[in-house]
């Protein structure tokens, strides 16, 4: 899990998107099971790994009628050409094989259009800024920046604000793939008013909910939760923990400020519309009442004495 994987990204002179693993590779015959089957995964009973459905080995289809996959396994690298340009159902056929001292492992080819070659490389830069341990790029000169947190605490984490990207919508981080979570789609059941409150407030943008593979169900399509009973709860109680979490963080830095003066410039701080905590406040209980500014324009001798 700590090893990187590289990505090539595409450029004017090598138009292909690939990815490069380092695990065991596989014989031959698992590669024509995986690859020639729809719904075959060697990751159907782990939740250690990403994947299950037999899907994603198939996934560069959505973009291209042919790929190619190379497979290093044992000192020996294949090559095959998976199509479905000719066929009703694609076929796979292996066109070169070789011996080899590279590293096991798996690495998928994708050409990519000259006009996507941008996109690629742009959407690169933000699928990638969850992850923990950052792929090695090649193709193109790429530094991608992970986001950095602002607060975090039990499987969750606030990230900071950052003017180069689009700060993220609320989402749940599974094996580093980040599912952008629908508020409107969670039942809320016997779910006390407060709670609710609380569990809406804490989804705004910027912030991240982290959960074990297996703790919540994705669609078909690998491409957004689906929100059963399961997936709700896991949700539900992961925000509600985080929103205690966090307010007591909070209220840690007020009291660890001295004076009503230090506190009041503390909470300007976290009313500021450019705070990550701005959107995240309770609207009602934040509105400065008279007795509020009437105390900001006191002199500060009265001050003092209040």
């Amino acid at each position: 899990p700590k090893r990187q994987i590289v990505v090539k990204l595409p450029n004017k002179l090598a138009p292909v998107f690939a990815v490069r693993d380092f695990g065991p590779g596989m014989d031959e015959t698992r590669v024509w099971e995986i690859f020639a089957n729809y719904g075959e995964s060697t990751k159907r009973n782990s939740n250690n790994e990403v994947g299950m459905m037999g899907i994603g080995s198939k996934s560069a289809f959505a973009y291209t009628d042919t790929f190619t996959i190379v497979n290093f396994h044992k000192g020996t690298k294949s090559t095959f050409i998976c199509s479905v340009a000719n066929t009703p159902t694609g076929e796979l056929n292996r066109i070169h094989q070789e011996a080899t001292t590279e590293e096991d492992g798996l690495e998928i080819q994708i050409p990519v259009n000259q006009s996507d070659i941008s996109e690629f490389q742009n959407r690169a830069k933000r699928f990638f800024r969850h992850w923990e341990v950052m792929p090695i790029f090649e193709g193109v000169p790429m530094e991608i920046k992970p986001f950095e947190k602002h607060y975090e605490g039990t499987n969750w984490h606030l990230v900071k604000f950052d003017d180069s990207y689009n700060t993220p919508e609320p989402v749940l981080l599974m094996g580093d793939i980040a599912y952008e979570i629908n508020v409107s789609a969670l039942k809320w059941g016997t779910t006390d008013l407060d709670s609710v409150s609380a569990v809406k407030r804490i989804f705004q943008k910027g912030f991240v909910l982290k959960a074990k593979i297996g703790d919540v169900d994705v669609s078909a399509s690998r491409e957004s939760l689906q929100y059963t009973e399961k997936t709700i709860n896991t949700i539900i109680e992961g925000g509600l923990k985080a929103f205690k979490e966090l307010t007591a963080q909070v209220k840690k830095q007020f009291d660890s400020v001295p004076t009503m003066f230090q506190k009041k410039l503390l909470h300007h701080k976290f009313n500021d519309y450019g705070s990550e905590l701005y959107h995240l406040k309770d609207r009602k209980s934040t509105r400065l009442n008279s007795s509020h500014v009437s105390e900001s324009r006191m002199p500060s001798s009265a001050w003092k004495k209040k």
